[in-house]
């Protein structure tokens, strides 16, 4: 068993059922060595307390004459629960609640690559009986398509467990303009989803130029594109994800592929994937639970966590994806959870 070092801390009493309440912002946490020398040398660089996670970890009376550290016991039993307990979110309140929305791109997988942890998740909220549904902001593939695709990956789920962004779009598309039609720059899975919903393919006077990710992106759909719009067709984009994470790499996604439209045409986008709230709106419609029983669980800090807080949803971010810790420090935001990914939630 390690030890957690606090740089900054506030502690209300010396006692082991007691949170510590952090000062700064920032989750400056470590992890000791077990040797009298290395601790000397974390004193040096200025921590000022051990958090002791076990007590046969150290001998907490020579580490507090010897050491020069203030000691605190707090009886948890790993790394992950300390880190969250110590920000004062206990990860028993996370793993208490009532369903799950999670990304898939970077949180479950990346392109045709299970995530580690993943199966150890989803096996973890069948037998809590959790409800949960995968919403993503991917429009490229059907629910039928993202069942078959995690078949694949050797995981079993339901097809009523997808939700992604073509389907929310042509949702509201068809509320918008009943029976309207499209042109369309995306893959199968948006265009099915805009055919279930009632609207006709139109390359000529399209109600609506709809964008979405594609492989088969050319200059010539792209210019079609910019006429339309500019002859009075609104511009729908799916989701304003700039970039997707692949196993090869990051590749452009519908925020970059939509950017030269919007340019050429001076038009802006409206975008009804996260982070709009209609979309998680329709999220908690389909699980049929409250705001305040679910949690988010995503990569992108841009799309997924802001979706989470402007929706008043508890937000997880999983390091799996997109955002690095070092990231974090581009956003005036913060989730309520930082995980290295999914199986960090299951105790």
């Amino acid at each position: 068993m390690s030890s957690v070092m606090l740089a900054s801390y506030e502690m209300t009493e010396k006692m082991p059922q007691y949170p510590v309440r952090w000062i700064t912002t920032e989750l400056a946490v470590g992890y000791a060595p077990g040797s009298y020398n290395d601790l000397a040398a974390i004193r040096a660089q200025g921590v000022a307390a051990i958090v002791n996670l076990c007590a046969e970890c150290y001998d907490l009376v020579d580490i507090e004459k010897n050491a020069g550290f203030d000691v605190y016991y707090i009886p948890i039993p790993d790394e992950k629960e300390a880190e969250s307990y110590l920000k004062g979110y206990p990860m028993d309140a996370l793993r208490s609640k009532k369903a799950f929305i999670c990304d898939m791109d970077g949180v479950i997988y990346h392109g045709n690559q299970l995530l580690p942890g993943v199966s150890k998740f989803l096996d973890w909220l069948r037998k809590e009986h959790k409800k949960f549904l995968f919403l993503t902001n991917s429009s490229e593939r059907s629910p039928r398509e993202l069942r078959e695709k995690m078949l694949r990956l050797t995981v079993q789920i339901n097809e009523d467990h997808f939700y992604t962004s073509a389907l929310a779009t042509a949702e509201f598309l068809a509320r918008q303009c009943p029976e309207g039609s499209a042109f369309v720059i995306g893959e199968a899975g948006l265009t099915k989803a805009l055919y279930d919903a009632g609207f006709s393919m139109n390359d000529t006077n399209p109600d609506y130029v709809v964008v979405g990710e594609t492989r088969n992106y050319s200059y010539d759909r792209l210019e079609r594109a910019v006429h339309l719009v500019g002859n009075g067709a609104k511009l729908i984009g799916t989701n304003p994800d700039l970039t997707d994470p692949t196993e090869k790499g990051i590749v452009p996604a519908t925020g970059a592929l939509i950017a030269p439209i919007e340019l050429a045409t001076g038009s802006k986008a409206y975008f009804v994937g996260k982070p709009n709230p209609l979309m998680m709106r329709h999220a908690l419609k389909r699980l049929g639970c409250r705001r305040e029983e679910t949690v988010i669980v995503g990569d992108r800090m841009d799309t997924d966590i802001i979706a989470g807080l402007e929706s008043e949803i508890e937000t997880v971010l999983v390091l799996s994806g997109v955002t690095s810790r070092e990231g974090l420090e581009r956003f005036a935001y913060r989730p309520r959870y930082i995980l290295d990914g999914v199986g960090d939630i299951v105790p």
